[in-house]
């Protein structure tokens, strides 16, 4: 029986941190599978508590330490834990050990655009971006750009993004705070260049164009991608969903306003005969999109990619997330932690043979 452990973090008091609803389903189907599902809670000091999935009380039970098992799936929940000095060391020992640990790190905004910049089957499909270095960069795009977004390089769920619009009175500026939207009105460049270094907001921001998506209804949409891989074998979609955007929103994501649809609905209504077509080529770029996030450092198991269609049906990418969230449409959160699961113990089993990644 292959054993697969979760990484995580931030306990305390025997109770287990990170995202327990999500361990828990997946120590359901990993006893379905026929597969034993072990969890390790880090701390800031690199200790660690040890628990393994008990089917008869559907639950994790604390273990013996002495167990870790060779394939780590990484949830820790926060970038701050995750690069914390004895985390980090705790990690790298078990690499060390020949232990492999699976979505090594976040990624970073910057990080993903430079690789798929790098990538020809992904480089059509971007949209312009620079760090947000200084005031000198805000003003050129000021200056350049009728609106624009500045996103946080290692934000996530949209919770940080701002759009800035040009208009004769100023600049009209809206921000997305964890599920509302602040909208500041008319600005000027000194009081958005206030604004940002009050709120240390230099060299941790990006600057991106703004792209022109198509609509369904009178609503911008994104696409959200979920993929997964086994050893020797390319990223293979597991499931895809719409998220379209409330009237003014800075994202589409849902805890801030957006709305659920099925894609090939969404694609259908909005395209036509087309619709199909228009599906196959923006799974084909994600694909093209994940393999290249496979080439950086680490191995890969899981990804998901934010990416839309311009009115004429051409793919745009966003970004990809190492550590994707749940997808709110059941179908496509099973069949995902399925292809999870399966791409971790094909990765067990070809280490319990003795077999090189």
């Amino acid at each position: 029986m292959e054993v697969i452990g979760i990484l995580t973090g931030g306990g305390h008091d025997g109770k287990i941190g990170g995202n327990l609803a999500h361990f828990e389903r997946l120590g359901r189907l990993a006893t379905q599978a026929g597969l034993e599902l072990s969890l390790l809670d880090l701390n800031r000091r690199g200790e660690y508590a040890a628990y393994t999935w008990s089917h008869r009380r559907q639950a994790y039970v604390a273990s013996s330490q002495d167990l870790v098992p060779q394939v780590l799936y990484n949830r820790i929940p926060t970038r701050e834990l995750e690069r914390a000095k004895l985390v980090a060391a705790r990690m790298s020992a078990w690499e060390r050990q020949g232990r492999v640990i699976t979505n090594p790190r976040y990624l970073s905004k910057w990080e993903v655009d430079q690789v798929w910049r790098s990538t020809a089957k992904v480089r059509p499909f971007l949209l312009d971006i620079e760090p947000l270095r200084d005031s000198t960069d805000l003003a050129r795009w000021l200056g350049e750009r009728a609106s624009f977004y500045l996103k946080p390089s290692e934000g996530k769920a949209g919770i940080g993004m701002m759009r800035v619009e040009r208009e004769r009175a100023g600049y009209h500026l809206c921000e997305q705070r964890k599920g509302q939207l602040r909208d500041f009105g008319i600005v000027t460049e000194a009081d958005l260049n206030r604004y940002l270094s009050h709120q240390d907001r230099y060299g941790r921001y990006l600057l991106q164009e703004e792209a022109r998506v198509a609509s369904w209804g009178d609503r911008r949409f994104d696409v959200r991608v979920i993929l997964h891989r086994v050893p020797d074998a390319d990223f293979a979609v597991s499931g895809m969903a719409v998220r379209s955007s409330p009237q003014g929103s800075v994202t589409t994501h849902v805890p801030n306003g957006g709305t659920r649809a099925q894609a090939t609905r969404v694609l259908r209504t909005v395209f036509g005969d087309r619709g199909s077509a228009i599906q196959a080529r923006l799974l084909e770029t994600s694909v093209a999109a994940a393999n290249a996030v496979a080439r950086l450092p680490g191995t890969w198991t899981e990804l998901s990619i934010d990416a839309s269609v311009q009115p004429d049906g051409t793919p745009i990418l966003f970004e990809a997330n190492a550590k994707p969230m749940k997808f709110d449409e059941s179908a496509i959160e099973l069949s995902g932690k399925k292809k999870l699961l399966g791409a971790l113990a094909s990765l067990a089993a070809r280490m319990e043979s003795g077999s090189r990644l």
